[in-house]
């Protein structure tokens, strides 16, 4: 039998699936290769692709869904689509089986595209259940990918090859005019700024400003519109997604934020020391790998920045985004741009709550490796300081067991949640409740705690712009932060309108956090 190849229409529709297929595979699979539920992760680490992961998914499921709609448009215009539709049960023969396959692809794909779009989506109906129907398709597209080629062997033997590398006869009318209506509407969606942001945040002016106490009671909050987000993954999270209430005030040249999240329990733990009988051991859960998921408190994290696409384009996923950089010790990889920068706020619920403040941070290119750095971190920096701040109560980390820098004055810690009314519940140690560490005076008894971070002062500098008040009542986190509205600094981000807006939450996490990927844009009312 000669095989006369596909149609032009088809022929560029089916590499045009196996392309953006493949690169949707690849970066699906390490995407889901950075959750703590796929276990099957190291198994593909060799094979899946790294760096800008994130904006390669979105590309593809971009292709697939362009070319699927291509695809239908040309089945409906040729007249095709009557040899989609099986005539008999797939065991009737070869030709019924190959319909009954033909069909099954197409609304696989279907089915990937719309699971896809509802898991990128800014809605609490994006959950776990979607998103893991949508991670099972996708091994279903890998049997597919299989038994598709086998049936076409099987029916042609090795001329079936021929049949997918050869064209019948280059782009007719139909194909064309489905190609070039296709085109013509993608276009006219590019522009369309609202496909690239899940929202507006209004900012009202006001006469009196918040006190930054962690509650909503002001009057300035009550007349400020609400904003919701919706994140989703992160670390013991309840819920599919975990929405965020964003509100914005201004009065003169600062702006005031406030933000609240549901959070079953208060987690202000952070690596905390406990007296062995060999001496002093952290308390920890991944932290040396820089994936600490439990002896950690919970974070907040609120990026700035000027284009829409700057969360997809700061996340590089894999053990080795850069070449010649150091690998990710969580293998999970690193926050960096190829240029630009974006603004990062990162509020800590005891290191920087206690000084009334955010730490003021940014993303930028990544840095040089340095000699004998304990950490590197690609292209995520602190805002230059002038003092203040906090550290770590060692000068050399060891899982197994380290030497203190300082000792405390009075040592009635807790890892208790119900007893959040002790000095390390909730400000861990202040560098002058604290002496200095000597074997003479470690008389501590063998299961005694201790915080692991040393609380000096507030930030001064660049890093201490941001001031922030947090407070934890029946589990929900209300944040209040405030920050003038241009601080004429380099590292920061001007809070204009027009500019975009992120959060991501960590729940007793260290990097494993929730986020969206589409922002809410600032706007100032009238």
């Amino acid at each position: 039998m000669k095989i006369r190849g596909l149609p032009s229409g088809s022929f560029f529709c089916h590499w045009g699936f196996i392309v953006f297929s493949l690169l949707a595979v690849l970066s699906g699979f390490r995407i889901a290769a950075d959750s703590q539920r796929w276990q099957l992760a190291p198994l593909w680490e060799a094979l899946l692709i790294s760096h800008q992961v994130f904006l390669w998914h979105l590309l593809a499921a971009l292709g697939i869904s362009l070319t699927l709609t291509l695809y239908l448009s040309y089945l409906w215009l040729t007249g095709r689509w009557r040899r989609l539709w099986p005539e008999g049960l797939p065991w009737h023969g070869m030709g019924s089986l190959s319909r009954w396959l033909n069909l099954s692809g197409v609304l696989l794909l279907c089915l990937l595209a719309l699971t896809g779009i509802l898991t990128g989506s800014e809605s609490a109906v994006s959950g776990a259940g979607v998103r893991d129907l949508h991670h099972w398709l996708a091994w279903t597209m890998l049997v597919y990918w299989l038994v598709h080629p086998l049936q076409k062997l099987l029916l042609w033997g090795w001329r079936a090859l021929l049949w997918l590398v050869r064209v019948r006869r280059l782009l007719p009318g139909p194909a064309l005019g489905a190609l070039v209506l296709l085109l013509a509407g993608g276009l006219l969606l590019l522009p369309y700024e609202r496909l690239w942001r899940a929202g507006s945040l209004t900012v009202v002016a006001t006469t009196q400003a918040p006190v930054l106490d962690g509650q909503s009671d002001d009057p300035a909050w009550q007349q400020a519109p609400t904003s919701t987000l919706y994140t989703k993954l992160g670390n013991d999270f309840p819920g599919a997604a975990t929405p965020v209430q964003v509100r914005g005030v201004s009065q003169g040249e600062m702006v005031y934020l406030l933000l609240q999240w549901p959070d079953p329990d208060r987690s202000l733990t952070h690596i905390p020391l406990q007296k062995q009988a060999q001496g002093w051991r952290p308390l920890e859960n991944g932290f040396s790998r820089d994936d600490e998921v439990t002896y950690y408190e919970d974070k907040l994290a609120l990026m700035l920045a000027r284009d829409p696409l700057a969360a997809l384009l700061s996340i590089h996923l894999g053990r080795t985004p850069i070449l010649g950089a150091p690998p990710s010790r969580s293998g999970r990889g690193y926050h960096y741009f190829s240029r630009g920068m974006a603004d990062i706020w990162h509020w800590q619920a005891w290191r920087t709550d206690s000084l009334f403040q955010a730490d003021d941070d940014y993303f930028s290119t990544p840095g040089p490796r340095v000699v004998c750095q304990k950490r590197y971190t690609a292209g995520y920096f602190k805002d230059p300081a002038l003092g203040g701040g906090y550290t770590s109560n060692w000068d050399f980390y060891d899982s197994d067991g380290i030497t203190p820098r300082r000792l405390p004055v009075d040592g009635r810690f807790t890892l208790n949640p119900a007893a959040q009314g002790t000095a390390f519940a909730l400000n861990g140690m202040r560098w002058t409740d604290s002496f200095p560490y000597t074997v003479a005076l470690d008389h501590w008894p063998a299961g005694t705690l201790m915080p692991s971070a040393l609380s000096k002062a507030p930030l001064r500098g660049d890093r201490g712009d941001v001031r922030a008040r947090g407070r934890w009542r029946d589990g929900l986190w209300t944040l209040e932060l405030a920050r003038l509205q241009d601080t004429g600094s380099p590292f920061d981000v001007p809070l204009a309108a027009g500019t975009y807006l992120w959060v991501a939450l960590f729940n007793h996490a260290q990097t494993r956090h929730s986020y969206h990927l589409l922002p809410l844009q600032l706007r100032w009312a009238p």
